[in-house]
């Protein structure tokens, strides 16, 4: 089983330019391309999103309970 892995501060800051530009869809495809495989639910967005190293919402910055 791979490990999975949550966006770093550096994608966190591009995942917040993409959504910007391209809502939540462009950030779920930058992660997926960028290989982050840590998704849970985020009750922000209402559905699974990618993580990020400071357990938040890579979509919108909610903070989640660590895991």
């Amino acid at each position: 089983m791979k490990p999975l892995v949550k966006a770093t501060h550096e994608q966190y800051l591009k995942a917040i330019e993409l959504y910007h530009q391209g809502g939540a869809n462009a950030v779920h495809y930058f992660a997926n391309q960028e290989g982050i495989t840590s998704w849970n639910y985020c009750e922000g967005c209402n559905e699974e999103t990618p993580d990020c190293k400071y357990n938040c919402c890579l979509v919108c910055g909610l903070a989640r309970r660590p895991s």
